[in-house]
């Protein structure tokens, strides 16, 4: 069984390569924010309550993860793994596993400025509110900028086949590149 993960930090384009590749491979896809959205959906609380939504996102994630896994299911995960995500992810994966990690990145201030531009667009649902997050996503991109890598901005590091992803610039993100390196 192979589990792809999908990591980086704010608006690196994880989602998109993400769904893409589930398509392209026939795997299985799961992403932390796709559940959130569909929480935000139900109104059971307000969205502004994000601690509330972020631990049902996180216990919908992992037991998807563990069913994947449990019916040996290729799948791809995509989250930002932060804090205790990546001890959580850990204590899933077997050694029959296959763990494949693709962490996304982009150089300068592109992230962030994706970041803002989809939040600003509608294209992202309303319910992340995400300009609350404006200062933190801009702090946590200016200390990657200066190499102090904090939060999504490292590799969850729990395989030793990890593909470093430039999506600076999307649309030339090379599909083919990326399948051959799960597939080697």
């Amino acid at each position: 069984m192979k589990l792809i993960v999908i990591s980086g930090a704010e608006a690196t384009c994880k989602s998109s390569i993400g769904k893409e590749l589930a398509k392209k491979l026939g795997y299985q896809y799961q992403s932390k924010d796709t559940i959130k959205e569909v929480l935000f959906d139900t109104k059971a609380y307000s969205t502004w309550n994000f601690k509330w939504y972020e631990q049902q996102a996180k216990m919908v994630f992992f037991r998807d993860i563990e069913k994947f896994i449990n019916n040996q299911n290729d799948a791809i995960i995509e989250s930002n793994f932060i804090g205790e995500d990546k001890t959580q992810l850990a204590e899933l994966v077997t050694t029959d596993i296959e763990l494949i990690e693709i962490h996304c990145s982009t150089r300068g201030y592109i992230s962030f400025r994706h970041f803002v531009e989809r939040n600003e667009s509608r294209k992202r649902h309303p319910g992340h509110h995400d300009r609350r997050w404006y200062p933190k996503v801009l702090f946590q991109t200016t200390m990657h900028i200066l190499n102090i890598n904090i939060g999504a901005h490292n590799p969850v590091g729990l395989s030793t086949k990890i593909m470093n992803l430039d999506t600076t610039h999307f649309p030339s993100v090379d599909y083919k590149e990326i399948i051959q390196f799960i597939n080697s």
